[in-house]
């Protein structure tokens, strides 16, 4: 168990991430990926992973990733998500800026619990730039066979999630917040936050802010808690039942959510007929104010129509709007 003893000041200074880290998803879907956890939920994804790398002929290179993310024991620092990022090439320039002698002191420590890594570690700790960029390539390379497919789904899940905060601290403040998470991830009780995971460590935050971070990729919470890095705990977000499932034929909403937003696709995907703002709104449980930016960036790209009727504002799907719906080169005459 991981507790974070927190004073009421430390309450003040929590944060919550803006959604998935993209870098935090390749941290944890291989530790994942590796550890055989969660076997009903993930065990299909793990299949359809391995059938990806081995079609892609990138067994090696996953099997190289998986030296630096063990799933025990220590893994060296600079590969951990720092700041949070909305890319997942802004988190990999974070790592690949990485002060050279940070990178060699940390896979010296590393090689202490790690005694027969690979001869291209030594490079890597050397700073040897072919070998920065490779690490780079693998780890992108990865991230397109084992999380870029899923994501409309990933996103969906966190966007319930943020909402499920927001809520939570509008009606409760930062300690509703606190308390909103289920008692077998995150528990609050008497001022220290408790995470389940396979660590034992009682972590005082010496005045640095808290970040929670969703993930999907996560069998349980982990955390940064080194005293030179941002203190990070991420957790497992509750995940729909069918996100392995194949969308139906003909059916281009997962792709059309990769390309404009999930959000902004269940808006078109619900617009066969005219629907107010408010009803929108109650349909994604969204806000009226939250809806009404979505749609001006649907109508504003040619997408949607809007009009008012009566005292309400109606929406449409443009012809453009049920073109790209449909996967069609253009619209229909």
């Amino acid at each position: 168990m991981l507790n974070f003893h927190l004073s009421s000041g430390d309450i003040g200074r929590i944060r919550m991430a803006e959604g998935l880290d993209p870098l935090w998803e390749v941290t944890t879907s291989l530790y994942l990926y590796q550890n055989r956890e969660a076997t009903l939920a993930f065990d299909p994804w793990r299949r359809q992973v391995t059938e990806r790398i081995r079609r892609g002929g990138l067994e090696r290179t996953v099997a190289a990733l998986a030296h630096l993310f063990p799933v025990d024991g220590y893994a060296p620092d600079f590969l951990v998500p720092r700041n949070g990022s909305a890319s997942l090439e802004e988190g990999l320039d974070q790592v690949l800026s990485t002060p050279r002698r940070q990178i060699a002191a940390q896979l010296t420590r590393f090689a202490e619990y790690r005694p027969h890594l690979p001869g291209w570690t030594g490079k890597l700790a050397e700073g040897e730039l072919g070998t920065l960029k490779a690490l780079g390539t693998a780890i992108r390379q990865y991230y397109r066979m084992a999380i870029a497919p899923y994501r409309p789904h990933t996103e969906q899940a966190a966007d319930t999630d943020r909402r499920q905060r927001i809520r939570a601290m509008l009606s409760g403040g930062a300690e509703g917040l606190l308390s909103s998470f289920g008692q077998d991830v995150l528990r609050w009780r008497d001022g220290t936050l408790s995470a389940s995971c396979p660590v034992d460590r009682e972590v005082h935050t010496g005045g640095r802010p808290l970040t929670l971070v969703p993930s999907f990729f996560s069998a349980h919470p982990a955390a940064v808690v080194d005293d030179d890095l941002p203190l990070t705990l991420t957790y497992p977000v509750a995940r729909p039942l069918t996100w392995l499932s194949p969308p139906p034929a003909g059916d281009s909403c997962a792709g059309l959510a990769q390309l404009i937003g999930p959000t902004r696709a269940r808006i078109l995907r619900l617009l066969d007929d005219g629907l107010s703002t408010s009803r929108l709104a109650a349909a994604l449980d969204l806000s009226p104010a939250t809806t009404s930016w979505h749609t001006a960036i649907l109508r504003e790209a040619g997408l949607i129509s809007t009009c008012r009727e009566g005292r309400a504002v109606s929406h449409r799907r443009s012809r453009l709007g049920t073109a790209l719906l449909n996967g069609e080169p253009e619209p229909a005459a």
